[in-house]
């Protein structure tokens, strides 16, 4: 594509995206100002036309900077997390040179930065990734101003956005220090101080030196290559390199091997396929004129940028409510209360000072009349009429009284400025109830703070796909010996693996350090902490060796000094115990033995005993059963007598009567 057309298809994608997303960039300045404490044009021309000042009252940058500031106090590391347990290496790995990139330049700040001016105050911002001189990953902050999204994109992570530009106004030596490739074309352009593009941006005519238009247009497209596939294994290879190594680069063998090469059972080995891939390109202008045309710079098939945004709602066409700032809900409220106040404040000052009739000829200094507060003294001069009576030469015009009604209103709006965001007197610490315990208190910010849980969803969603580019970037910018001078280790067996990030790992968050040492030390107190048998077995030292603390090779040899003589007394301890053990052991069996011999005997005497108690027990109950026996006897055979001569009698009776 020549350089002519390459402008013409870039003015035409500005002018799209320009006039998509220009009712959005309006409202974004107008937050951006009002966060900044800007006036409303309209009110302060009304003002300024009823002669009335009009002072701006900027609520909206205390709710702002308490979220922000919650970020701050909450902050997270990035750390790239194992999917499996085989990548755990690669993975520490990883986030050792993510750790050093977003604490050594800036990366968490810029991160915060962003969240603050892009989620909560105008809406949108990029974070950018670029590479320096010197081959390190720096960081950057682009405002709403200087970039345009293809406005048919709807996906926050920008995986559907097929063309981002951006603009700035740059210095020719800074633009060759981008682009030095391109030094001698960029001196050889006539500068061009105006342009028509980029109306939000800061004009040039601001500074004194030679600022140049730089305009950068990212544009993504779907490639597609072919590969060839194993049916038996799953590896891919792509089909110019298979022709190669198989075929001798003959692409017609190399098809002939694909389709006769079978499987056992007939099925084929191997199939060729077309693989769909992104690839991102980069055209720079300078002055409108293209300087610089290639692949990313970074190497990788994404953008390097990060999009932190508002609430995105990418159903709604009308650009100004499709994106929205948090200082987008309180725009309303703020323009009602500082309406209302300055018109409290007129009132109030025409309640001082509402009208006086005077006759400045007859006044000494006619400016004394102008004045207010107490003890005011207006001097009537000499050539007054005595005739005239004062209240004819100045007189003070009493006003109405302001109506209670009026402040009313005033403080249920200041409410309803305080609460329209979705927090409260609580959270913003400016609850005056002395009496509310401090338990129902937390308990208020708490709840105030889960309805702002979508604005740290999207800020922690944008986190992870920085993981992610980082992951990507790294791959294909570090070499082995740059990573081995950065973490202090060679590049372990799938490090560079080219679908790492999509099967292996996965971007999270971890306790705030600056290196992994204090990362590792952190999570070592804690485990120690939340277990307590932990503490048995990860000793003092090993939490000393990984503490951040300076000299601490000193305290850890006394330590572990301390420890070896501790362990030495111990193990003395431990082996007199054992000794004193063996002995009380023997002197127990000798006892054991000894009550068993006595149990023994004592169990012999008792049945000896018991015998002769069951012998003397006989005898003597023989001796007391036999006189019982003998009247017993007696007893029988008189009443057998008695029986018999009854029986006699009987039969008599019975005679007689027959």
């Amino acid at each position: 594509m020549s350089d002519s057309d390459l402008k013409q298809d870039k003015n035409d994608l500005y002018e799209w995206m320009n006039d998509g997303w220009s009712a959005f960039s309006s409202a974004a300045l107008y937050d951006m100002e009002r966060y900044l404490g800007c006036a409303d044009a309209d009110d302060a021309e009304r003002a300024d036309r009823q002669g009335r000042s009009y002072l701006p009252l900027n609520k909206t940058k205390r709710q702002i900077n308490f979220l922000h500031g919650h970020e701050i106090k909450n902050r997270h590391i990035l750390k790239i997390g194992p999917i499996g347990r085989e990548d755990d290496k690669a993975c520490q790995q990883h986030t050792g040179l993510i750790m050093h990139e977003m604490t050594a330049f800036g990366g968490y700040d810029y991160l915060s930065e962003a969240f603050k001016y892009g989620n909560l105050v105008s809406g949108s911002n990029l974070l950018e990734i670029w590479k320096d001189r010197a081959g390190d990953i720096q960081f950057g902050r682009l405002g709403f101003n200087e970039f345009l999204l293809a406005p048919d994109f709807k996906k926050g992570d920008l995986s559907d956005c097929d063309d981002i530009l951006i603009g700035k106004w740059l210095t020719p030596d800074k633009i060759k220090l981008l682009l030095p490739q391109s030094a001698d074309k960029i001196s050889a352009e006539k500068i061009v101080k105006t342009s028509s593009r980029w109306q939000y941006l800061n004009p040039p005519v601001l500074s004194n030196d030679d600022r140049r238009l730089y305009e950068e247009w990212w544009h993504k497209e779907t490639k597609f290559t072919e590969m060839v596939i194993s049916r038996n294994t799953g590896q891919e290879i792509e089909f110019d390199k298979f022709a190669r190594q198989f075929a001798n680069g003959d692409s017609r063998l190399a098809n002939r091997l694909i389709k006769e090469i079978k499987l056992p059972g007939g099925m084929p080995a191997a199939e060729r396929y077309s693989k769909p891939y992104n690839k991102v390109s980069l055209r720079v202008f300078a002055d409108d004129e293209p300087v610089f045309n290639g692949p990313n710079p970074l190497g990788t098939d994404d953008y390097n940028f990060v999009w932190l945004h508002g609430e995105f709602t990418p159903e709604i066409d009308r650009s100004e409510l499709k994106l929205q700032s948090f200082a987008r809900l309180l725009k309303e409220s703020s323009l009602l209360n500082d309406r209302r106040m300055n018109q409290a404040m007129d009132v109030l000052e025409t309640q001082i000072m509402s009208g006086r009739i005077m006759r400045d000829k007859y006044l000494k200094n006619p400016k004394d009349a102008y004045k207010s507060g107490q003890a005011v003294f207006l001097h009537v001069s000499d050539n007054a009429p005595d005739s005239l009576p004062l209240e004819q030469i100045f007189k003070q015009i009493q006003s109405t009284e302001i109506s209670a009604s009026l402040f009313k209103i005033m403080e249920i709006m200041e409410k309803n400025e305080d609460t329209i965001g979705g927090l409260n007197s609580d959270a913003l610490g400016a609850n005056d109830d002395a009496n509310m315990p401090g338990i129902l208190s937390m308990f208020r910010t708490g709840q105030a703070l889960t309805g702002q849980q979508g604005i740290f969803s999207s800020y922690r969603r944008a986190k992870k796909q920085l993981g992610h580019k980082l992951v990507k970037i790294n791959q294909a910018n570090y070499p082995p010996q740059k990573v081995q001078r950065l973490i202090g280790e060679m590049p372990v067996k799938g490090f560079y693996e080219p679908d790492f990030v999509k099967y292996d790992c996965t971007p999270t968050e971890g306790i705030l350090t600056e290196t992994q040492e204090s990362l590792f030390y952190l999570e070592l107190k804690e485990l120690r902490d939340r277990y307590p048998d932990a503490a048995q077995m990860i000793p003092i030292s090993a939490l000393i060796e990984a503490s951040p603390m300076q000299f601490k090779d000193r305290l850890t040899k006394m330590i572990k000094q301390a420890e070896q003589k501790a362990a030495q007394m111990q193990e003395m301890a431990m082996q007199d115990k054992r000794k004193k053990d063996k002995l009380l052991e023997a002197h127990t069996a000798t006892k054991v033995a000894q009550a068993q011999e006595s149990i023994t005997q004592a169990q012999e005497n008792r049945a000896g005993a018991a015998l002769d108690r069951a012998k003397t027990i006989s005898e003597t109950n023989k001796l007391d059963v036999q006189p019982q026996l003998e009247l017993l006897d007696r007893i029988l055979r008189l009443e057998e007598i008695v029986l018999k001569s009854r029986q006699i009698s009987k039969n008599e009776r019975k005679r007689r009567k027959k």
